[in-house]
């Protein structure tokens, strides 16, 4: 794992980019500290074998158990491929919480292959 957050240059804009580049079954909480909107997420999954299956938490910025807390949004990545979530209109979080495991349900903990996220917000 190894999680960064990239602004841009410009004095005028207040958008970030955050970038895990290996996400696993291992919380990322609260990774901006602070709230904000989501425009757009992309997923690439490297793994050719397995999808995965990234877990949102947005309503709070309480961190949330693996295997028991459900998420707000879940995405799926389908192995080998790159998968990318536009939301024009923005998607308002509390707090930018996030993990991937290798099966859809609130229950798995089972570790993914490699699996890179970036997302847009502001």
């Amino acid at each position: 794992m190894a999680l960064t957050v990239h602004g841009f240059q410009a004095a005028s804009s207040s958008y970030k980019v955050v970038q895990e580049t290996s996400s696993v079954a291992t919380v990322l909480n609260d990774v901006l500290g602070t709230g904000g909107t989501i425009y757009s997420i992309t997923l690439i999954n490297s793994d050719g074998n397995h999808a995965g299956y990234t877990k949102f938490f947005l309503s709070s910025r309480d961190t949330p158990t693996i295997g028991s807390s459900e998420p707000d949004l879940m995405l799926f990545s389908t192995a080998g491929q790159t998968r990318r979530f536009d939301f024009p209109n923005g998607l308002i979080f509390k707090g930018l919480t996030f993990y991937t495991s290798r099966n859809p349900a609130t229950s798995d903990t089972t570790a993914p292959g490699t699996t890179k996220i970036l997302v847009l917000c502001k």
